[in-house]
């Protein structure tokens, strides 16, 4: 609200705001969101484009008459106008390496993870003040979130968007679950939280069982084991989020699958058994039915 204090005092700024929330069904949240969060950059704009208008105050007023008019009509239009904006000022590879990694993930991403995979998947040298000015065309929908700080989206309906823009897009969810995954397993320390909880969401995200088979078999520490174990109980539930599981996926299949996996040593296969059997048999107990899990105890 800050950046609009000068029309706050004017009446018809205050119709206009009300009459968009009014008019614009499903989206009067979101579109004043925008136009209360109008910045340095708008009043530029309303400067450059509607110099004619001699009156400050009435230049103001137009920026913020012209920009309710451009706002699309529903809530996944609103969200494909911002996008498309994003594209437009920051290129498509930056901007959607970065809607892309908050969109493949279950809670989003810290700067230090965002410094490493957005040049991996877009191609191009990180650029802090390039982040920062894409993180603040977002505004309020891409908010920063819980102890290790990392960004994500407000609205579920963001994250929708941006899967189906994948879709149109030709991106394969996959590709990008497995530049995460390998980041995971590979740039993280073994102690970082995420490389903790995350690593297993993006192996089954990348529908790679024999990542999932190598990692769940090789020597882990407590805190690895219960963060690989919880995803894999998650799958077989279906309490994962949609847009981390592969298409089509049989999840008490594909996990009975991990220890028929080549490449294992003798040992990580021993592990990976012992360990469908106790810890994630234990989770599953008491709310998995009988039969998902004879799958993979009998192949344990």
């Amino acid at each position: 609200m800050t950046a609009l204090w000068p029309l706050h005092r004017l009446n018809p700024v205050k119709r206009i705001t009300a009459a968009t929330y009014q008019s614009v069904s499903g989206t009067g949240k979101l579109a004043v969101e925008e136009l209360n969060l109008l910045d340095a950059d708008a009043f530029a704009r309303a400067e450059r484009d509607f110099a004619q208008i001699a009156e400050p105050q009435q230049r103001l007023l137009a920026l913020l008459t012209d920009t309710a008019q451009r706002m699309p009509g529903d809530v996944p239009a609103l969200y494909n106008w911002m996008l498309d904006r994003a594209e437009k000022l920051f290129g498509a590879a930056w901007a959607r390496s970065f809607v892309n990694l908050i969109g493949v993930s279950r809670a989003g991403w810290r700067e230090s993870d965002f410094r490493v995979l957005m040049p991996r998947i877009s191609g191009q040298t990180w650029d802090e003040l390039q982040f920062a000015a894409l993180r603040r065309i977002f505004r309020a929908h891409v908010v920063q979130r819980g102890s290790l700080g990392q960004w994500d989206f407000f609205h579920t309906q963001m994250r929708l968007s941006v899967r189906a823009r994948m879709r149109e897009q030709d991106v394969d969810p996959r590709s990008v679950h497995v530049a995460v995954a390998e980041y995971l397993l590979e740039d993280l320390p073994r102690e970082d939280p995420l490389h903790e909880t995350e690593t297993m969401v993006h192996l089954i995200g990348a529908d790679d069982r024999p990542g999932a088979a190598a990692c769940y078999g090789a020597e882990l520490t407590d805190g690895e084991q219960r963060g690989a174990t919880q995803p894999l109980a998650d799958f077989i539930l279906g309490a994962l989020p949609a847009w981390t599981v592969p298409p089509s996926a049989d999840a008490p299949a594909w996990v009975a699958a991990l220890p028929a996996e080549t490449g294992l040593t003798a040992h990580a296969r021993g592990r990976l058994c012992e360990r469908l059997v106790w810890p994630l048999d234990d989770l599953l107990k008491p709310r998995a039915p009988l039969p998902s899990r004879l799958l993979y105890l009998e192949r344990a």
